[in-house]
């Protein structure tokens, strides 16, 4: 209320090559911790007020939840 402007979302990087969770990178072609870092900053330019409470993905697609 006191920062209108303010964006508060759920993001999924997609499948990232970590350490983390080589188990679940099984068939799904993995991308590195930067490149992933950078799709979703890519996508946090491009949300708005609007899109508060809502979850997306690397590609700035809805994630329904």
């Amino acid at each position: 209320r006191t920062h209108p402007q303010s964006v508060l979302v759920a993001l999924h990087p997609g499948t990232v090559a970590t350490a983390f969770a080589p188990a679940q990178r099984a068939g799904h072609p993995a991308i590195s911790p930067d490149e992933a870092a950078l799709h979703l900053l890519a996508v946090l330019d491009r949300l708005g007020p609007g899109d508060t409470g809502g979850f997306f993905d690397w590609q700035g697609k809805v994630v329904a939840w």
